[in-house]
């Protein structure tokens, strides 16, 4: 029996092509785990240390008054601790699965994150395709608004815009803004006032999606940050 070299070079050909697909999906699906749970210890020691914090701030209470507003923040960052871990739990579970989200959607576990901070959605007719860490992503963007926000800080505002190549997702807070020095350095591992990982990861696990975020804000009038999602990673509805 002859067999033709050209049909066992093609078919060969295909096999290596599969494999090669298999083994760039399950980097993909690798590395993105890595970040995904580099998010999750990152804001699990973030509501850690708030409650490092309360603990010494409700030793140091004058009133019962001031006490009981410690116990309940100490209460709320408990439960926050334990959400996140059971939520860890799900996505491991999960893995590298994308499904489609309404942005109200992507935002349900940031209300109510820091009480003095209001997130409004200004549009909102629409789905994006993305991964079950993006929730708590966004999550650690709030969490950056509130730590380097300023005190006066109160307002998250999101909402899109369609571009040529696709859309933009805009975030936007009245807080003090980034510095125009500071822009290129804030995504970068180990920068910031606590040398936090969260915009980092965020960065990361959006270039896993072929999406890219950039900080966009005019200093003293607050953060603009700006994702860029191209076609086919969105719908109407």
């Amino acid at each position: 029996m002859f067999y033709d070299e050209g049909i066992i070079i093609n078919c060969l050909s295909e096999k290596i092509k599969d494999l090669e697909r298999e083994i760039d999906k399950k980097n993909k699906e690798t590395i993105h785990a890595d970040f995904v749970s580099g998010i999750f210890r990152h804001e699990i020691n973030n509501h850690q240390l708030a409650v490092s914090a309360y603990i010494c701030l409700l030793d140091e209470a004058q009133d019962e008054q001031e006490k009981a507003d410690m116990v309940e923040k100490l209460s709320v960052s408990s439960k926050k601790i334990n959400s996140l871990i059971r939520d860890w739990f799900k996505y491991q579970k999960a893995g590298y699965k994308l499904e489609w989200r309404t942005i109200s959607n992507i935002f349900e576990r940031s209300y109510g994150l820091h009480s003095n901070i209001k997130i409004n959605i200004i549009k909102d007719d629409i789905l994006i395709f993305c991964t079950p860490a993006t929730p708590i992503m966004m999550s650690s963007m709030v969490n950056n608004t509130a730590m380097h926000g300023g005190k006066d800080v109160n307002s998250i505002n999101v909402w899109w815009e369609k571009v040529p190549e696709g859309i933009i997702f805009v975030y936007e807070d009245n807080g003090v803004g980034v510095p125009d020095d500071e822009k290129g350095d804030i995504f970068e591992k180990g920068i910031g006032k606590n040398n936090g990982l969260g915009l980092y990861l965020v960065k990361e696990i959006l270039k896993l999606s072929k999406c890219k975020i950039i900080e966009n804000g005019i200093y003293g009038k607050g953060a603009r940050f700006e994702v860029s999602i191209p076609d086919g990673l969105y719908k109407l509805y």
